[in-house]
């Protein structure tokens, strides 16, 4: 489980922007413009016959989970500031208010996005003093199995000057898989770290709890924002894997010609069985 930070934003907004989307038709319609900002060809949009569940899949692109964290649950500025004007396909990009993740918070309990990526994760920084001991739960956001990150994660530690120039792995730093993290052992002045993790059938299934968000959001409790969402992830096989997203949002209620319905749980966990 890890937390997804908004930082930056005051919480005691995020009740007036999740209103923004009324009726509920403008909220369905962010789920499609996110699809079609991903380069889909296809959504398909299924709901139950008494309107408790929804689920909106489509094929595009995906999503690392890397990309989920740090794009998908970004309030302010939009795609476009970070990912440019137009997709890959050259469709000029509809997200551009940076709020879409919230426009199903008036209406659902929670949110479960599905999703899988082929792209590189990279994180470059400078930690200005070693020996130094780096939390990469802290640089990825969430929790990543020791297997996984001794496939994937690549790293490359340089000096910022001296006479070393890049750093030996298990001489001048190793990456202890177990604790999730990677220790500069001796005393070499500042460094650039450089991170790479390989995102090829690395699928992720997160939760948002928009009742927590919301309810932490009227108490203006900033500190504790981060508990809100969770995030699990696994490798897939590649006969197993997907491609695009899946979004499948749990009723709080939605009215329909005068009758009210809600969810039942394990609407989500029985769509992904059929």
């Amino acid at each position: 489980m890890t937390g997804v930070q908004l930082g930056g934003i005051d919480p005691s907004i995020l009740r007036e922007l999740s209103g923004v989307y009324k009726p509920f038709v403008k909220a369905l319609k962010e789920l499609v413009s996110n699809a079609f900002d991903a380069d889909a060809d296809h959504v398909h949009i299924t709901i139950a016959d008494d309107f408790s569940s929804i689920t909106v899949t489509d094929d595009g692109e995906g999503m690392t989970p890397f990309e989920f964290r740090n794009d998908f649950t970004r309030i302010g500025g939009g795609s476009r500031r970070w990912l440019g004007e137009r997709t890959s396909k050259g469709r000029l990009r509809i997200g551009s208010k940076g709020i879409g993740f919230l426009a199903l918070a008036r209406y659902c309990s929670c949110l479960e996005v599905e999703s899988t990526g082929a792209r590189m994760f990279h994180r470059v920084f400078e930690i200005t003093e070693t020996p130094a001991t780096v939390e990469l739960d802290e640089i990825f956001g969430f929790a990543i199995p020791e297997l996984l990150l001794a496939r994937r994660l690549r790293c490359k530690v340089s000096q910022v000057s001296g006479r070393i120039g890049n750093l030996v792995p298990g001489k001048h730093f190793k990456i202890d898989t177990a604790k999730r993290q990677l220790k500069l052992g001796r005393r070499v002045g500042a460094v650039n770290l450089q991170l790479s993790f390989d995102c090829k059938n690395f699928a992720f299934r997160a939760t948002l709890d928009f009742e927590r968000l919301l309810e932490l959001a009227d108490k203006a409790d900033l500190d504790k924002l981060a508990a809100f969402a969770s995030i699990d992830v696994w490798q897939c096989r590649p006969s197993e894997s997907f491609q695009g997203t899946r979004h499948c949002p749990q009723f709080k209620e939605l009215r329909s010609t005068g009758a009210t319905y809600r969810t039942t749980q394990g609407v989500c966990s029985q769509h992904r069985q059929s």
